[in-house]
């Protein structure tokens, strides 16, 4: 009696440790299907070296073009995090996470200059700019038809975001905001490389909405921009250019 008692206590312990890795297993691929999370904070050395770089006078320009950009890049980031949700091309989850980093660097700028945020309680697809909103609902939409709707709503994201950041260099005098920003550009011109790549590897072209068609042309056949982050430029290394990604 005691043998068979045995028996069945360890056939229970077996049964619940198949049961315990059999919901880690599910866990893991809930876990896979939404991405890695994104991080809700930057890495120090970017807060310390745009705290270091001098607090200039803020127009009101200059001021407008920082609350475009932090809803601009959260707007970004979520959008793409919604098309690798429904589609699980690492493309989308890395590239939401660079725009997750873009728009907390801006975050530095407004609590540097003591503007309000207009993130500020931020709720997942919804956005105090109205512009913000009905852009997130309409590329959301058009992603959810097919993959190369998804690459095609992403790229155009991009070269939106490349003719803002032009327009608003134009204005721009506080070198902490212009270091921002020409990241930022530079960023997004990578970005629009690498799904630019995805597009053209599936046999579909993209004609620039934003900027003009030599631009997009210079950027696409040109090499992957590397280097001179925001820590580094406070470190006084230089950009260069590297290999294709993504």
């Amino acid at each position: 009696m005691k043998t068979i008692t045995a028996i069945i206590a360890v056939m229970m312990m077996l049964s619940g440790t198949a049961l315990s890795a059999f919901q880690e297993k599910q866990v893991n691929t809930k876990r896979s299907a939404t991405g890695v999370p994104a991080p809700d904070s930057l890495a120090p050395c970017i807060t310390t070296c745009l705290m270091s770089l001098p607090e200039q006078d803020l127009s009101d320009r200059e001021k407008e073009y920082l609350l475009l950009m932090r809803e601009e890049e959260l707007m970004a980031k979520e959008v793409y995090e919604y098309l690798y949700g429904l589609y699980q091309l690492p493309v989308f989850n890395n590239i939401s996470r660079a725009e997750n980093t873009h728009t907390l660097t801006v975050k530095v700028l407004l609590d540097k200059y003591g503007v309000s945020d207009p993130a500020k309680g931020h709720r997942p697809g919804e956005f105090s700019d109205p512009e913000m909103q009905k852009l997130y609902k309409t590329l959301t939409a058009q992603g959810s038809q097919s993959l190369q709707d998804a690459l095609v709503a992403g790229i155009t994201i991009e070269d939106m975001d490349i003719y803002d950041l032009q327009r608003c260099l134009e204005d721009v005098d506080n070198t902490d905001i212009r270091l921002v920003f020409e990241n930022l550009m530079k960023g997004s011109r990578n970005h629009m490389r690498a799904f630019y790549g995805h597009l053209t590897g599936r046999g579909q072209n993209y004609a620039p909405k934003y900027i003009s068609k030599e631009y997009f042309d210079e950027i696409v056949g040109s090499d992957w921009e590397t280097g001179n982050g925001i820590c580094l430029y406070c470190a006084g290394i230089r950009s260069g250019k590297g290999p294709n990604r993504q």
